[in-house]
């Protein structure tokens, strides 16, 4: 090649060449290949149910305008939670809420936990028993059952000892379906 051929020849970049192209390509497909191999073994080996299953009922299908269906999605069952707050302690004894929150709509709810050694001298708000010490439940009564989703209900007692609280936890009771 002359220089005045080579000035007006055409320069492609490095990267377009065919000793750079072919290479890269063929390991690109050889990746995607081992790695869909390696994948469909790891599928294949595994003990892990092929299917997934629900604690839930599978959602029933609801016809569209199109005559389409669409899977509605299954109900999510509520839940609680329950914080002890120790409003005032005296020598001898305490007084606390418990303010149960609700996170979904409850129909009603029990708190269980463990007081220690203090014993139940009264409570509102509750079925919580006066004389009831060490594991204890508190269930709604019928005015303060049901919970708006975000919302609270707040139940209160005293008790002779020391506040010692432990494994504090809600059940809610879901709405009965229509």
């Amino acid at each position: 090649m002359t220089i005045d051929q080579h000035k007006n020849a055409e320069i492609s970049p490095w990267w377009k060449s065919a000793r750079v192209l072919v290479p890269a390509a063929v390991g690109a497909g050889l990746l995607l290949f081992v790695g869909g191999w390696a994948l469909a073994r790891a599928t294949a080996d595994s003990d892990a149910p092929a299917t997934v299953t629900s604690a839930t009922a599978a959602p029933s299908p609801s016809p569209t305008p199109s005559g389409t269906q669409v899977a509605e999605p299954p109900a999510v069952a509520p839940t609680c939670a329950a914080e002890v707050d120790v409003t005032s302690e005296w020598s001898g004894g305490f007084q606390a809420n418990v303010i149960v929150s609700a996170f979904g709509d409850v129909e009603g709810w029990t708190v269980t936990m463990s007081v220690g050694d203090a014993v139940i001298d009264g409570a509102w708000n509750t079925t919580l028993k006066s004389g009831a010490s060490g594991n204890v439940t508190a269930s709604n009564v019928d005015y303060n059952g049901t919970i708006p989703d975000g919302g609270t209900a707040t139940l209160g007692f005293t008790a002779s000892g020391e506040p010692d609280f432990q494994d504090v936890a809600c059940t809610a009771v879901a709405p009965e379906a229509d």
